[in-house]
């Protein structure tokens, strides 16, 4: 059968997922859309785990005001 699903996730090929961290702002603007959604992971091609990680990272981000809820 076929595997439709990735084995590895962006995170891992760009070693960054120790550095994924909520005052990165540059990093976790390349995974919001033009009006301030999040990509979802079959976009990104995130694996579960990391998908959660940049999700919460992404929403704490917006709470310290690092990165603004949407965009106008």
């Amino acid at each position: 059968l076929y595997n439709a699903y990735r084995l590895e996730c962006d995170f891992y090929d760009l070693e960054l997922k120790n550095n994924l961290d909520y005052k990165n702002a540059s990093l976790l603007k390349g995974f919001l859309t033009d009006s301030g959604n999040i990509l979802s992971a079959r976009i990104s091609g995130n694996c579960h785990s990391c998908q959660k990680r940049l999700t919460s990272a992404i929403k704490l981000s917006r709470t310290m005001a690092l990165i603004e809820f949407c965009a106008h």
